[in-house]
């Protein structure tokens, strides 16, 4: 991750304990055990983009909020120049690049994605969901991606659309890591 992992699982830890909620409580909200809950708390675990999603929505805050420690302030407009969005780094394999970090009330996120070739890794190893909707736009690449047991095979200009909480991972084809455009939808439930 482009931050600590060990301050992210700080300021989860910190606001559960302020909003007095158990680990029981989040590992129900996340879908994993009280113990995975508590490893992930801990810091001895990378966080997934899914678990940060559904960890902000529990605690009724801004994935930036736990990502960076800062509230998003703007309101009217926001600019992200080029390569300057917040960074999150997942695994090896995927490359984060927050673009509207500091814009408060977001319905969702934007997200420039770049996914890391493997050539030992021609299908993903497990599949992930979250809430909302999920809008892909290849930029540059050829981008395998596996919702439940379909898969697509896309290519710079094409794009996808599909309900994220069906079980959902990508990896990077042909010879080259995969750049694309990800919105994240929201789906207007409370966490």
């Amino acid at each position: 991750m482009g931050q600590n992992i060990g301050d992210i699982a700080r300021r989860i830890r910190e606001l559960r304990e302020i909003l007095e909620l158990s680990a029981e409580d989040m590992a129900a909200a996340t879908g994993l055990t009280a113990e995975e809950y508590l490893r992930q708390e801990s810091g001895e675990c990378d966080f997934s983009f899914t678990l940060l999603s559904r960890l902000a929505g529990k605690l009724h805050v801004d994935i930036t909020d736990l990502i960076s420690g800062e509230s998003p302030k703007l309101t009217m407009y926001t600019v992200t120049r080029k390569g300057q969005g917040e960074k999150l780094e997942r695994r090896r394999e995927y490359r984060y690049e927050q673009l509207f970090a500091n814009f408060s009330g977001r319905n969702g996120d934007c997200f420039v994605v770049t996914v890391a070739y493997d050539a030992a890794k021609q299908k993903p190893a497990a599949l992930y969901s979250h809430e909302g909707q999920e809008m892909n736009y290849i930029l540059s690449g050829t981008l395998g991606i596996w919702i439940d047991n379909q898969q697509e095979v896309l290519h710079a200009g094409d794009s996808i659309l599909y309900d994220a909480t069906h079980p959902h991972a990508m990896v990077a084809l042909d010879g080259q890591d995969t750049v694309f455009l990800s919105v994240v939808m929201k789906d207007g439930k409370e966490g």
